[in-house]
């Protein structure tokens, strides 16, 4: 036998060619034989686009091409099993499949296929997701799907369930009974085994999926509609997995994980680019340039202008570096270097260009009431070389850090608490006082700023800073137990829960100046904490002896992180909130008027910085804090400290 030579697509520049993938009928245990025809894209749908895992290349399998059956094409041993289960024992199937429908070995053709792939997805009549063959228990795993998607109709906007209804116009079942779902012991394991199916954690996969406009998900001779295994999926994630905790034992951490991983791809149907690191954190694929060039056609509206056509020829260093430069410039929006992280390695590319290809030591974190630049948009220039200039404020130097490991024993937490205390209060006995409490500032720190009072209406999952604040003193200064104060245990919990999340891999941090803060524990002493206009947090800088630059990590660092360095603080009666919108069914920034106790998009700070000139207000939507377009020139003028740094 022959290997099959792919004759060359037609050029772009004469239309958007592909090939479809004839699958002849046949037995099981038939011999494979596909014919390929290449076929115009535009207004074709007659095809089924199969979204798998390719799995090991070792020991490929022969598949017969052609009318002659004279040649051949190597698959992998999944794909050969996914298509001897797909074929028809009577009719011919059209599919379009990746590893054969585009020469693999042509760069140039399969970067330009690359580019047509979200049109393959979103025009084939149906979307077949293969998860593999069958285990033993696969049947119940697919019972339990079934039966959950069949009860509820999820809304994935507002996050909610409710009983589906039947013809009779009665609820098919109770709340409360969907809530007491009964999980017979096999039915959790086996559902647990099936959600560990490589295709879940596949990055490509998140895109065939979530441009399909209808799909069907597979295990050997099991299927199902791709929208009752989603809802079933909700359910599992907020109310069926309390109730399979006790027979998961020593797994539950495992299933944690995964479901949470599967949740995440049932409900998002857009990344964004300065959220991708976090987002794809555990999601795997064989070339590191996918990281950008799987998610373009995922983008939001904001950000779609941004893509580009992908190019296996490039460098992944300079794949990753173009995107950054690239999202800069449109947004201009520094919030993408919040992704960036020192590591103890050489970097090998920019320590401004953040590396998708890697996992962050410390979760980036949304500070939801944080706006360290104002809304002031970025002001920055690629040099060239590696070298990014951008504009903003120095506020401080790093005098003293502390890595943090609360462990889990209430013991624990409170001894690294008093240890950071005495930390603070050792380094602040010989710098002079600032305007925040330092012990509100050190518990701010840790939390990450949210609190009750850092969002309107309430979220009750969050603690109340007072009481919080109360339980330390209590602790710091009797011996009695906290449970004798069972008022203040629940928002002590609810404290401990998210300190432990945010400090993780992080270390606690005091400056020369006074103020205290969190970072990276890459940080180290020197280092500068600073305000970088269009990035929404502040950012942590390391000087080198030539005036450049390298880009620490993410920080927080109370007293900063509402616009004080550039604009002064806010009157007393005014507090930076986290605002859900209900009429946009989102959170977004606002100000809480304590006198009024109302919401508004008015700073008063910058009443008298817009009458300068040099200042342009834009973005300044009814429900938005307006966004500021400025120069360095103006910002000097109106007696704002603002310099370049040279960041590489």
């Amino acid at each position: 036998m022959l290997s099959y030579r792919y004759p060359a697509l037609p050029l772009p520049a004469v239309g958007r060619y592909t090939r479809l993938l004839r699958l002849s009928p046949g037995e099981f245990s038939d011999v494979l034989h596909v014919e390929l025809e290449q076929v115009l894209l535009d207004g074709i749908s007659n095809y089924e686009a199969l979204s798998y895992v390719w799995g090991s290349t070792a020991h490929p399998v022969p598949i017969l091409v052609g009318p002659s059956r004279e040649h051949t094409i190597s698959v992998t041993q999944n794909l050969a099993t996914a298509l001897q289960h797909l074929r028809d024992a009577k009719e011919f199937r059209i599919l379009w499949v990746d590893a054969v429908c585009i020469n693999q070995h042509d760069l140039k053709e399969r970067s330009y296929q690359v580019t047509l792939m979200s049109n393959i997805y979103r025009n084939a009549c149906q979307v077949v997701v293969w998860l593999g063959p069958e285990d033993d228990d696969s049947f119940h795993a697919f019972n339990v799907f079934h039966d959950i998607g069949s009860k509820i109709d999820v809304n994935w906007i507002d996050h909610s369930f409710k009983p589906k209804v039947a013809d009779d116009n009665s609820s098919s079942s109770e709340l409360e009974d969907l809530r007491n779902y009964r999980f017979r012991d096999e039915e959790i394991h086996a559902v647990n085994r099936l959600l560990q199916q490589q295709w879940f954690e596949r990055l490509w996969i998140r895109q065939e999926i979530g441009l399909a406009t209808q799909a069907i998900i597979c295990c050997g001779r099991l299927s199902m509609p791709w929208p009752l295994f989603r809802d079933a999926i909700y359910f599992i994630y907020t109310e069926g997995f309390k109730l399979m905790l006790e027979a998961l034992g020593d797994q539950i951490a495992s299933f944690a994980s995964r479901i949470s991983l599967v949740y995440g791809l049932c409900e998002r149907r857009v990344y964004f680019l300065d959220w991708l690191r976090k987002d794809l954190a555990h999601v795997v694929c064989a070339d590191p340039r996918d990281r950008i060039y799987a998610i373009l056609s995922l983008l939001p509206p904001s950000q779609r202008n941004i893509a580009f056509d992908p190019d296996y020829t490039r460098d992944v260093a300079l794949v990753y570096q173009d995107t950054t430069i690239r999202f800069i410039n449109h947004t201009k929006n520094l919030s993408i270097l919040l992704q960036c992280e020192l590591q103890d390695t050489p970097p090998h590319m920019p320590t401004w260009v953040p590396d998708w290809s890697t996992e962050l030591k410390a979760e980036q974190y949304l500070a939801d009431s944080s706006n360290a630049s104002a809304n002031i948009k970025s002001i920055a220039t690629s040099k060239g070389e590696g070298m990014l200039s951008v504009a903003g404020v120095a506020i401080a130097t790093i005098e003293d850090v502390q890595p943090m490991h609360f462990g889990g024993s209430e013991h624990d937490f409170q001894a690294m608490l008093l240890a950071l205390w005495k930390m603070v209060v050792f380094n602040l006995a010989i710098i002079n006082d600032t305007h925040i409490s330092h012990l509100s500032a050190t518990f701010d720190a840790l939390c990450g700023g949210l609190f009750r009072h850092s969002t309107i209406p309430v979220r009750e999952e969050l603690p109340e800073f007072k009481s919080v604040m109360q339980t330390f003193k209590l602790i710091s200064t009797t011996n009695s137990p906290l449970v004798d104060h069972l008022d203040s245990v629940s928002h002590w919990n609810k404290y401990k829960t998210r300190v432990r999340g945010m400090c993780r891999n992080r270390c606690f941090f005091v400056t020369t100046e006074g103020s205290v803060g969190i970072a990276p524990l890459s940080a180290r002493p020197g280092d500068i904490v600073c305000v970088i206009l269009g990035c929404y947090c502040t950012l942590l800088l390391r000087p080198s002896v030539d005036d450049t630059y390298q880009v620490v990590g993410q920080s927080y660092m109370p007293g900063f992180e509402t616009g004080e360095a550039l604009l002064g603080p806010l009157p007393e009666h005014l507090r930076l909130v986290s605002y859900y919108n209900e009429y946009l069914n989102q959170f977004h920034l606002a100000i809480w008027n304590e006198h009024t106790k109302e919401i508004q998009y008015k700073d008063p700070r910058l009443d008298k910085l817009l009458t300068k000139p040099g200042f342009r207000v834009c973005d300044w939507g009814e429900n938005s804090l307006p966004s500021i377009e400025t120069s360095v020139e103006a910002l000097r003028n109106a007696g704002i400290a603002v310099q370049y740094f040279d960041l590489v």
